[in-house]
């Protein structure tokens, strides 16, 4: 059976979730993980018109991961709590994983719910 990967969006009025999206395959949920994609995930920005590419993933117990585009904003590291602001953006290509699998590889950051543009 071809499960289509696609964003979903919760409605406007879910404070929490506005701007953002989760991507599900089917019944499956899928997340991001420090683990494939490094730290400070809240500064990336995934395309949500492409289709996601499916990667077989012998890793994961023989399971698809998602390949997304996205937009990484990263601020800048600095001294103070305060500064002039200066972002770089770099296109990347994050690797969502099932949900169901997220944290067999050690700890880190992970989100369901991403920033989509």
């Amino acid at each position: 059976m071809e499960m289509k990967p696609c964003f979903i969006q919760a409605d406007r009025r879910v404070f929490y979730d506005a701007g953002k999206a989760v991507l599900v395959r089917g019944p499956l949920v899928y997340c991001i993980e420090e683990a494939d994609n490094g730290p400070y995930l809240y500064e990336c920005r995934a395309d949500a018109e492409p289709v996601p590419q499916k990667e077989w993933e012998e890793q994961l117990g023989g399971s698809y991961s998602l390949l997304v585009p996205t937009v990484r904003y990263e601020g800048r590291t600095q001294e103070k709590l305060y500064g002039t602001a200066r972002i770089h953006k770099e296109k990347i290509c994050l690797k969502a994983i099932p949900y169901f699998l997220w944290n067999n590889r050690g700890q880190g950051e992970m989100v369901t719910w991403m920033n989509v543009m």
